[in-house]
């Protein structure tokens, strides 16, 4: 079977490289994803926390700027873990989202590679088939001499095709004058 032309190999590359590099990227998207889990429990668990402990009532203080203070940095914390959380949640869906998008992205190139790989297949065969055809039409040649070195002169002139491929990968056909002198 004679080889692939060097476009279609070129592009299959292509594909393979573009596949991988999406496979890559899914698996990393999914260790990123599984490694947020835990940090999600965690932080819901200290923002339970927080919840459960809010600054007494009433707040008691040597000044305002102190009594200011300690709430202040209270509330921060409470609200830095239920921030932590939503933000966390919020990447989490789009890892998924992006997850999502690279295994349609994967399968999509999967099936380039599919349909590459077999019009490359069908090509190459294709290709065969044109060398079977154009070795019969010179064999046939070959014998039209022969007989006529043996003294057949009555045929003096056929059109025999001779066969190719063209860039479409459809099968031409070029009529040939083949005289004998």
């Amino acid at each position: 079977m004679p080889p692939a032309s060097p476009s279609s190999v070129d592009a299959l590359a292509t594909l393979k490289t573009q596949r991988s590099e999406l496979a890559d990227r899914l698996s990393d998207l999914r260790d990123r994803l599984a490694a947020l889990a835990p940090e999600l429990e965690f932080a819901k668990s200290q923002a339970a926390k927080g919840q459960a402990v809010k600054p007494a009532s009433p707040v008691s203080g040597t000044s305002i700027e102190d009594v200011l203070a300690s709430t202040t940095q209270a509330a921060i914390e409470h609200h830095t873990w239920q921030a932590k959380v939503e933000a966390i949640e919020a990447t989490m869906q789009w890892a998924t989202q992006q997850i999502s998008s690279t295994e349609a992205k994967l399968r999509e190139a999967e099936d380039q590679i599919e349909v590459a790989q077999q019009k490359a297949e069908l090509t190459a065969d294709a290709k065969a088939g044109i060398e079977a055809l154009n070795t019969s039409v010179a064999e046939l040649k070959q014998q039209l001499i022969a007989l006529q070195k043996r003294g057949c002169t009555h045929i003096y002139s056929l059109n025999l095709p001779e066969f190719s491929l063209d860039d479409r990968g459809s099968i031409q056909a070029r009529p040939v004058a083949f005289r004998m002198h």
